[in-house]
């Protein structure tokens, strides 16, 4: 949605990350505007076999953390308001365990099963 706040289409109220996007440091987060611990925060992420070898792992790894690096690519992405990080697969798995420890409750609450 960045660039239509910054077109003036729509008008941006906040954030949803933990903090200010350095994207858009003048749109406050959701925290700030008084609900108190709010992060929802969207990422992609590559996903292979699980018994993918460790040297192809490693390879799509240093690929893609090259690729997000590229002044170019990371151009394209800061003009769609989106933060590149290019975490390693174990950083990955330590988001994926706390995203669902904090979306189990509401998946609980809300009855949400897969079809």
């Amino acid at each position: 949605m960045l660039e239509q706040i910054r077109s003036g289409q729509v008008r941006g109220l906040a954030v949803t990350t933990a903090k200010r996007s350095q994207l858009a440091p003048e749109l406050p987060s959701v925290a700030e505007g008084g609900v108190s611990g709010f992060d929802v925060t969207g990422w992609f992420a590559f996903f292979v076999p699980g018994r993918t070898l460790p040297a192809i792992v490693d390879k799509i790894h240093i690929d893609t953390v090259t690729t997000l690096r590229d002044p170019a690519v990371k151009a394209n992405f800061d003009n769609i308001g989106m933060v590149a990080v290019g975490s390693t697969p174990e950083e990955l798995a330590a988001l994926l365990t706390a995203e669902m420890e904090k979306w189990r409750p509401v998946i609980k609450q809300a009855h949400i099963a897969l079809d």
